[in-house]
């Protein structure tokens, strides 16, 4: 009997072999497409103890990656956590005063991962298109509801 799958995603471990940079905990591809970082949806990196600077440099690299694996991507939202807080990691590309391309990143606050953090996860997979981020004074996290 086949499985059925209601999400556009698949967890794929085959894929975690296509980063050059160590191997995040968790890759999610769009569904029915290869299993190549062109497709990479999301990643989730678990990490032990408190969340540091080193932790979430590793989160940026695999975005940049999932980035320069696609050119015509726009940005990548992935997920750090301890199992205890979270963030949302966003990677994204600008152009400067120059207009030459740039890589630029945005790490949330710390969201408790077993109140907000899931169901934000949830809603990547459900809904990819609907986690945002607004950018502002203080940086927040918005979730836009399917409604609004």
């Amino acid at each position: 009997m086949e499985k059925l799958n209601l999400y556009n995603f698949e967890l794929k471990h085959e894929c975690r072999e296509l980063f050059k940079f160590k191997r995040p905990d968790f890759v999610f591809l769009t569904k029915d497409n290869p299993v190549q970082l062109l497709y990479a949806s999301f990643v989730v990196e678990l990490q032990m103890n408190k969340i540091n600077s080193e932790h979430k440099g590793k989160i940026i690299k695999y975005n940049t990656e999932v980035l320069e694996a696609n050119p015509r991507r726009k940005d990548i939202t992935s997920v750090l956590t301890n199992l205890d807080v979270m963030h949302l990691v966003k990677t994204y590309r600008n152009k400067d005063k120059e207009g030459k391309e740039e890589i630029r990143h945005l790490v949330s606050y710390p969201i408790m991962f077993w109140t907000e953090g899931l169901l934000y996860i949830q809603q990547m997979i459900e809904t990819p298109d609907q986690v945002g981020f607004h950018q502002k004074d203080i940086f927040t996290i918005d979730i836009k509801r399917n409604n609004e």
